[in-house]
């Protein structure tokens, strides 16, 4: 899919060039030489934004622009982020057509796995909401959109609370209950897509028959959620009034991942939870490839050395089929567990 990519002024990068491989590329090197900064790239590219930090933060310290220039299939596709004081602008071009932006159109699938996915259960709530919104507008491109909206009036109605203005309340919990109805049912619905696929995963990795699951955590009924929300909102404004915010809703809830009847945070052993969220990255490349018709660039950013040999096998097997890049201080890690083609770029 990607043969190529020039990098100008790119993070850690002043001007350089790589060709890659169809199936997997090893990208090797020891640590701060540049690893990460070459798939950020990839995904900045392929996405249209960085999945670390904002635009203005990726040109070159001293620099006023950065250039990528990427080769996918039979289009030729560059951006250009150019700095002048504290504005920054970007132009996508997309063979001779150029945008301010990408659409969902213009954008391919990524399955990005990164150290921080490998402690999901264990990392705060904000993480893992987050984590769960992003799949979800990826297959639903309106979500972020009503997650924009739902805080920009989340901060109408605490602003309210904090002035003691409770007569004014009822627009913004009508709003905040439409709103949450519409995320609860795009979160709950990706949960249930996921499930069969993340079970059938889990028990080939394990080779068990343990049922494997993610389950929403909300302190409001689920089913009829709109509804029961603007009664909690509606009930409870003397209590929020209080503590000067809203004190529930899906700003405040979580999901959790159960192996059989144990909660895979407190109970299940190291090894489980790594199968786990093993099997929801690889759930998650086929819901992506199910739902936008392409295959997957899959990205992972040294996780290897977290996997043990078998998950690390496991892994490539379940990959083998997509244009892979991986990053890792120790190329044999990868290598070792290889059967077909793959190029080993290295970074010095």
């Amino acid at each position: 899919m990607i043969s190529s990519l020039k990098l100008q002024n790119f993070r850690s990068y002043k001007d350089e060039a790589f060709e890659f491989d169809n199936g997997i590329n090893i990208i090797v090197g020891p640590n701060a030489i540049g690893k990460t900064n070459l798939i950020e790239a990839l995904v900045f590219i392929l996405k249209g934004s960085s999945f670390r930090v904002k635009d203005v933060d990726l040109i070159k310290d001293n620099e006023d622009f950065l250039r990528l220039e990427i080769n996918i299939k039979d289009e030729e596709r560059q951006v250009l982020v150019s700095r002048q004081q504290e504005k920054t602008t970007k132009t996508f071009k997309l063979n001779d057509k150029k945008y301010k932006r990408l659409s969902k159109n213009h954008t391919y699938p990524i399955v990005l796995f990164e150290p921080n996915h490998l402690n999901l259960f264990i990392l705060n709530k904000e993480y893992r909401r987050k984590y769960l919104d992003d799949l979800v507008s990826e297959i639903e491109p309106e979500h972020n959109k009503i997650i924009s909206q739902y805080y920009r009036a989340l901060t109408q109605r605490n602003n309210l609370l904090k002035k003691g203005q409770l007569n004014n309340l009822f627009p913004w919990n009508l709003r905040l209950s439409q709103l949450s109805g519409q995320i609860i049912k795009n979160r709950t619905l990706l949960i249930k897509e996921i499930n069969p696929k993340i079970q059938k995963i889990y028990q080939k990795l394990s080779d068990s028959n343990q049922e494997v699951s993610l389950n929403y955590i909300s302190d409001i009924d689920i089913n009829n959620y709109e509804t029961k929300f603007l009664n909690y909102l509606e009930k409870n404004a003397l209590d929020d009034q209080k503590v000067g915010f809203t004190q529930r809703g899906i700003h405040r809830e979580d999901f959790s991942a159960k192996i059989d009847d144990r909660n895979s945070t407190r109970k299940a052993s190291r090894g489980e939870q790594r199968s786990v969220i093993l099997s929801l990255k690889i759930a998650e490349k086929l819901i992506l490839e199910e739902y936008q018709k392409r295959d997957v660039v899959f990205i992972l950013d040294d996780v290897f050395s977290e996997l043990d040999g078998q998950r690390r096998k496991f892994l490539l097997e379940e990959i083998k089929n997509n244009q892979s890049f991986i990053t890792t201080t120790d190329a044999d890690m990868v290598v070792n567990h290889l059967n077909g083609s793959y190029k080993i770029i290295a970074l010095v």
